[in-house]
């Protein structure tokens, strides 16, 4: 929720506030077009979602439980 604060003096001022962007709500802005989804990975993950509004939930999803993590030290290989 947007708190706004008016102070009103001698003066009348029509104002109408609405809530919501189009069907994902949101505050206005240029809407997101990445994607929505995403899996961990090793390497950092970026989605530029500042400003935007999004139409929907971003979802990251579990590391697949068939995955392991492989490790090499110069001398033995590990898979966690």
């Amino acid at each position: 929720m947007t708190m706004i604060k008016v102070h009103v003096l001698d003066d009348v001022i029509n104002v109408k506030v609405t809530e919501g962007y189009g069907e994902g709500g949101g505050s206005g802005g240029e809407p997101y077009t990445g994607a929505y989804e995403a899996t961990p990975t090793q390497a950092e993950q970026t989605f530029r979602t500042r400003g935007k509004v999004m139409a929907q939930d971003f979802i990251v999803h579990p590391i697949p439980q068939n995955y392991g993590l492989i490790t090499y030290n110069g001398f033995n290989i590990k898979v966690s």
